[in-house]
């Protein structure tokens, strides 16, 4: 009896020491099958049979053996949990802290795309030891390269001779500013100073000024509660309504002036005048240059010299008789005009119940070498407070362009308008350079710039002469033309 208790006490110590030996090894008698995995590390320090393997920080099973395959490679046995599974592509990290307290579990570090595909079981794992930051710094080892590559630039930036050579060239002229700042501040300093009472007396008056400005607004306040700009307000409406109605009657005469046939006859006849003066003009110019251009000839044929001066001769005749028809058809005018100026003039040369004015008025017949036709130009000037205004019809009888602009006086000699002119916006200057001797310049068309230069000679009898250039800048073509004023 005291054999078989000695057994049965021996088999009861015995499985004790197994189960025992079992629990410290972290298995079980009763545990299923695990699955094993390799991973191959060249640092396994820290790492001892049983260390926990977490996946996604579950354990799912411990190192069962670790064993030295070279000087550089250590290959650890993990055993899995069965049906684990581990994806292709996981790496199996040992975790490193900057205080070793306790045992690191292996970390089994799943790709970052999954591609559904499972690792071999006779493939080892890649396995490597973490980093201390990477436990405070996810991605440190990014961070740090990106931190070496910085290091790296600022060293070269830091040893480039050609920007510390600037930086010293800046901090010299940032030193040699700061200098002329501080001068600068010490003469404003003593500025003040030494004109202190000026300053003063400044301020005072700037005082004065904006009391002055508000004693101003009071006073226009005071007179817009009294009502006395608004009387004066309707008295300027009611002197502009009356000077628009003057307008309306200028442009019934100007209509009546343009259309009337006893002006439109002789000014035909002018134009068509002038032109056959142009054309024997011509021909003795032409004569002219053949006699020039043929001496030789002349001198050994005096027969021939005597036809062509008797041709001249005849042709300037003609250019006489040509011209005294012209001066005649301009008395003509003159009379024929007079009466029709002296109707519109005697409308405008009335008393208004606002006060008196004059009209004056000006006809000109032009001569375009460009493009090769007359223009005839109709104005009336009305003096006006502080300037003149003027009417008329650029191109009277043909395109019958509008003109009305406003004369300002800049000194006596010089003078400009603005309006419209040719029914443009226009600009134009007036300089007189003598009594009789003046300037004229005219600019209008926004879209299609133009710019037209005259002379004016003033004869008696109110007659006068042009001479210049139109579309300046943009053709230069010559001009000529006669006028009549009163």
């Amino acid at each position: 009896m005291q054999s078989a208790a000695k057994v049965g006490l021996l088999l009861v110590v015995f499985v004790g020491l197994v189960i025992g030996g079992y629990s410290v090894l972290g298995k079980s008698l009763l545990a299923p099958k695990m699955d094993r995995y390799m991973a191959d590390f060249e640092d396994a320090g820290g790492v001892t049979e049983g260390t926990p393997v977490l996946l996604a920080g579950v354990e799912v099973g411990s190192v069962a053996k670790i064993r030295l395959l070279n000087p550089k490679l250590a290959r650890l046995s993990l055993d899995l949990k069965p049906g684990t599974q581990v994806p292709e592509g996981t790496e199996a990290v040992i975790p490193s802290s900057l205080i070793g307290l306790g045992t690191n579990p292996i970390t089994l570090v799943p790709p970052e795309h999954l591609t559904g595909a499972l690792a071999r079981k006779d493939v080892p794992l890649p396995g490597h030891k973490g980093s201390p930051l990477d436990s405070v710094l996810p991605n440190s080892k990014d961070t740090v390269k990106e931190l070496t590559r910085t290091m790296v630039a600022v060293r070269k930036l830091l040893e480039d001779q050609k920007l510390k050579g600037n930086i010293q060239a800046l901090l010299v002229s940032s030193n040699k500013t700061i200098e002329h700042f501080g001068n600068l501040a010490h003469d404003v300093d003593l500025a003040l100073l030494q004109n202190q009472a000026n300053v003063t007396r400044a301020i005072a008056a700037a005082t004065n000024a904006v009391q002055d400005v508000r004693r101003v607004t009071l006073k226009v306040a005071e007179l817009m509660e009294s009502g006395k700009l608004q009387k004066n307000a309707d008295a300027i409406m009611t002197r502009v309504q009356t000077i628009e109605k003057h307008a309306d009657a200028l442009v019934v005469s100007l209509n009546n002036l343009v259309n009337d046939p006893k002006l439109r006859q002789p000014a035909d006849r002018i134009a068509a005048n002038v032109a056959d003066i142009t054309a024997t003009g011509k021909g003795i110019a032409e004569n002219t240059k053949a006699i020039t251009e043929n001496g030789v000839e002349i001198s050994k044929n005096g027969i021939e010299i005597s036809k062509n001066v008797a041709t001249i001769t005849d042709k300037a005749i003609v250019l006489t008789d040509r011209a005294n028809e012209i001066a005649a058809n301009a008395v003509d005018i003159e009379q024929q005009l007079k009466g029709v100026l002296d109707k519109v003039g005697g409308f405008f040369n009335r008393k208004s119940p606002g006060g008196g004015f004059k009209l004056g008025s000006q006809l000109d017949l032009m001569r375009e070498s460009e493009p090769g036709r007359w223009r005839t130009d109709i104005t009336f000037n009305l003096p006006i407070p502080d300037g003149t205004l003027y009417a008329g019809m650029y191109d009277a009888f043909e395109r019958n362009k509008l003109i009305v602009q406003v004369g300002r006086p800049i000194t006596p000699a010089l003078g400009y308008r603005y309006g419209i002119f040719a029914s443009k916006p226009g600009f134009g200057v007036d300089y007189s350079l003598s009594p009789s001797v003046s300037l004229r310049a005219d600019a209008w068309d926004i879209n299609s710039p133009r710019l037209d230069l005259r002379l004016r000679y003033d004869f008696r009898n109110g007659f006068s002469g042009w001479l210049g250039v139109d579309r300046v800048f943009r053709g230069n073509a010559p001009t000529i033309g006669i006028g009549i004023r009163r």
